[in-house]
């Protein structure tokens, strides 16, 4: 059974979302980009793409973007990108994430972060 392993980033801004998703290796032709905006809104298509579970890579993953993508899982696709963003600069103010590791359930990451905290 082949995993479907996605490195990842999401970008907050207010007015504008976006998230971007690559296979390790995968050529310019294999990313995966949603955005949620005015011009264009890929929140349900966002949504069914997050509930296949793909094992997620990223930087700081777990402290940053999976609170922003359960939190939208939560919602069931319904945040906009303007609460996105919201929930973004709680997260930096704050400095604590909206969930904690442990109930990030909606999706399996690898945190380089993390990684690098155990090595």
């Amino acid at each position: 059974m082949k995993k479907n392993i996605q490195l990842f980033d999401l970008e907050t801004f207010f007015d504008f979302f976006c998230a971007v998703f690559k296979p390790p290796g995968g050529d310019k032709k294999s990313y995966t980009v949603f955005e949620i905006s005015e011009f264009q809104d890929d929140r349900k298509a966002f949504y069914d793409y997050i509930l296949t579970k793909p094992k997620l890579v990223a930087y700081n993953s777990i402290g940053f973007d999976s609170q922003i993508l359960e939190a939208f899982v939560d919602s069931e696709g319904t945040l906009s990108a303007n609460d996105m963003y919201n929930m973004s600069q709680q997260i930096i103010v704050d400095q604590k994430p909206l969930y904690s590791k442990w109930k990030l359930t909606h999706t399996s990451n690898l945190d380089h972060v993390g990684v690098w905290t155990w090595t």
